[in-house]
């Protein structure tokens, strides 16, 4: 009773109306609770595209990026997309001003798969593995899409066609069906 009392005082949390409010005042506060709200997310999504220093890097840069344009966003876009857009065009720049190319992790993770001791690799390893084979496109769309973002918000982020996006996704899921076996569901 007493939590349901408590449920109905207290308001839902609204990301987009707090990144209004952020636009208009600049709230600290309500900066840190939209970091609080959606940090974690976006590093898995950086992260699953790169390696831990350069989504940390980015992570950062994408938020002082939002400090700097939070002029630009507008409410009726979802707040989700705006972040995880801003993030990868700063991925995008990132390899390309530091000349790190992600391809390389494919040769780094599979290095530490064949030095790792225990003699069968376990699902989530194997699943990792896969993921990181798909060319950079292809797992880009793919861990949007296990983000949540439907086809046209996808489209949006990566700034290519609709249509491109599910082919994208089908020879992702296609792959990684293939390197997990058919008892397993990509």
């Amino acid at each position: 009773m007493l939590l349901n009392l408590k449920n109905w005082l207290s308001k839902p949390f609204d990301p987009e109306s707090l990144m209004m409010r952020f636009c208009q005042t600049g709230s600290q506060t309500d900066l840190s609770r939209l970091f609080n709200y959606y940090g974690q997310d976006l590093y898995h999504y950086l992260v699953s595209l790169s390696n831990p220093e350069i989504a940390e890097d980015v992570s950062q840069k994408t938020w002082l990026k939002v400090i700097e344009k939070k002029h630009l966003y507008r409410e009726q876009a979802s707040l989700k997309a705006w972040l995880f857009t801003i993030a990868a065009n700063t991925l995008r720049d990132e390899v390309r001003q530091s000349s790190r190319h992600i391809s390389t992790e494919t040769a780094q993770f599979d290095t530490l798969l064949t030095t790792c001791s225990e003699p069968h690799e376990s699902i989530l390893e194997r699943y990792n593995e896969a993921l990181m084979q798909l060319p950079f496109k292809q797992r880009e769309s793919f861990i949007l899409q296990q983000e949540g973002f439907s086809l046209a918000q996808i489209a949006e982020i990566t700034s290519d066609p609709q249509e491109t996006i599910k082919t994208r996704l089908r020879y992702a899921k296609q792959h990684l069906k293939f390197k997990l076996g058919d008892d397993h569901e990509a």
